[in-house]
């Protein structure tokens, strides 16, 4: 692939165009035959760290302007529109279904129609200090790589299960296929899978 002139932030799949990868400022999707990127959207003056899909629409975490953006393609024309803004400067990841959920280090919130509220925490004796990854399906799950860990919550906050992987060197990123009971947890270029 051609190289980019600034780093890579977030990848994912987007059903209108395929693969999308976004740096701070710029949504890109790789042209498979040509085998490059191609710029889909500019959004200058943001710092996009992250995108997620839902419902055929993109969605990007802009943490310099607090906001996130939600990415539509209408015959292949891409609009954009703020749905939710804030203090984003510590959020370290979103995941999003009906509502969005912004993780920071200990910490996570809810939006629920343009309305951010705490989402509650369980009492854990070794709580949530230092999440890194969030994703969401029926289930919560958040990633604390420090520790090791996936702590697995329902969706009104209730602890159901903590995953630890003792062996794990540098766990990044995370996945759940809830029809499986799989985990994949990204480890320092190896990808495991885990049965829960």
């Amino acid at each position: 692939l051609n190289s980019l002139k600034t780093g890579i932030t977030s990848i994912g799949y987007w059903q209108p165009v395929g693969v999308v990868v976004t740096t701070a400022d710029t949504v890109y999707h790789i042209d498979e035959g040509l085998k490059q990127f191609e710029p889909v959207l500019a959004l200058p003056n943001d710092n996009i760290i992250q995108v997620q899909t839902y419902n055929n629409n993109l969605y990007a975490l802009d943490t310099k302007n607090g906001q996130i953006i939600k990415i539509t393609d209408i015959k292949g024309k891409f609009t954009t529109t703020v749905i939710a803004r804030g203090d984003y400067s510590q959020i370290r990841d979103f995941a999003i279904d009906k509502d969005i959920y912004l993780l920071s280090a200990d910490s996570v919130t809810k939006i629920t129609n343009g309305n951010a509220l705490a989402f509650p925490l369980p009492p854990m004796t070794d709580k949530i200090s230092n999440g890194t990854r969030i994703f969401v399906a029926g289930n919560i799950y958040i990633l604390e790589a420090n520790k090791k860990r996936v702590v697995i919550l329902n969706k009104t906050g209730a602890l159901l299960n903590q995953i630890s992987f003792p062996t794990a060197t540098t766990p990044e990123e995370l996945s759940v296929d809830e029809a499986q009971r799989s985990l994949y947890l990204l480890d320092d270029n190896q990808l495991l899978r885990i049965t829960y």
